[in-house]
């Protein structure tokens, strides 16, 4: 063949190519630069998610979506092929509770009925407009509760955004010193002493009782192991994201604090176990 026809045969392809690119482009559809972050993720869970919209997915999720759930595949097409999957039929029903920013993350504290009913909390990382990661740690609602509240109700507006680092030290140091180290006696320091209000539905209200309930989980060795891997927060709220293990099994374990005046007054949480054959490798809280 002449190397004319070669350079022809070339610069064809590249058009073509070119072509190509371009008309994908075009279809793409454009993100809302307008949408903040936490409304990007909730047109995501309610439109993409629950009412089962794809071009929602598609243009708000990022193609290399890094998915931590251990049920979906990882990618956007790993999201998109899990929503084809899910009961319900496009006909659940979303309800958020809370949400709040830090930095990249979006917290989101949530409730699902989507064949079955869901409380979640699911913690975005957002670039550009995109979802680029997904972690979340999901449970049944409780059939009964000794402290009279549900698991998800309770305040839910952020405020005192200047004592956001403040908050988050204060909720790691708990952490770290009463969960972690098994300092119990310490309880008190932290917490709003008998106003702290509890929505561990095992759990009753006041520091009293979740310090004997942390005394006798030791006592008989059937205490949560923590591993922190985030602390986030913003003003009144912290959230803390942990690998944990109870008694051989290995969860993912999520916490969530309210503080005000410098004690921890009210705790929300979810634990779930990590299945042994999950369907990507990101690792639940990884």
């Amino acid at each position: 063949m002449k190397p004319a026809t070669l350079m022809l045969i070339a610069c064809l392809c590249l058009l073509l190519g070119a072509c190509a690119s371009t008309k994908e482009e075009e279809e793409a559809p454009a993100v809302d630069t307008s949408l903040s972050n936490e409304e990007i993720v909730l047109k995501v869970l309610q439109e993409g998610l629950v009412e089962r919209d794809l071009d929602v997915v598609e243009t708000y999720v990022a193609k290399d979506y890094k998915q931590h759930n251990p049920y979906a595949k990882t990618g956007r097409q790993g999201l998109i092929d899990f929503i084809k999957s899910m009961r319900g039929g496009g006909h659940g029903t979303f309800k958020n509770v809370r949400i709040f920013s830090d930095g990249e993350y979006v917290v989101t504290h949530n409730e699902y009925d989507l064949g079955e009913k869901q409380i979640t909390f699911d913690v975005f990382r957002v670039v550009d407009h995109q979802l680029v990661e997904h972690w979340d740690g999901v449970k049944a609602p409780a059939e009964r509760s000794v402290n009279g509240h549900t698991e998800t109700d309770g305040a839910a507006g952020v405020v005192e955004l200047n004592k956001t680092d403040e908050n988050k030290k204060l909720v790691r140091k708990f952490v770290d010193d009463v969960l972690v180290n098994g300092n119990v006696s310490k309880v008190a320091e932290y917490l709003d002493g008998e106003n702290f209000v509890q929505h561990d539905p095992e759990i009753a209200d006041g520091a009293t009782a979740w310090g004997n309930a942390l005394k006798h989980a030791r006592n008989f060795g059937k205490q949560y192991n923590y591993d922190v891997r985030r602390v986030l927060g913003a003003g009144n709220f912290v959230l803390v994201q942990s690998k944990g293990d109870r008694e051989g099994a290995e969860l993912a374990m999520y916490d969530l604090f309210r503080v005000m005046n410098a004690k921890i007054v009210e705790h929300w949480t979810i634990r779930q176990k990590i299945p042994d054959k999950p369907a990507n490798e990101n690792g639940m809280v990884d």
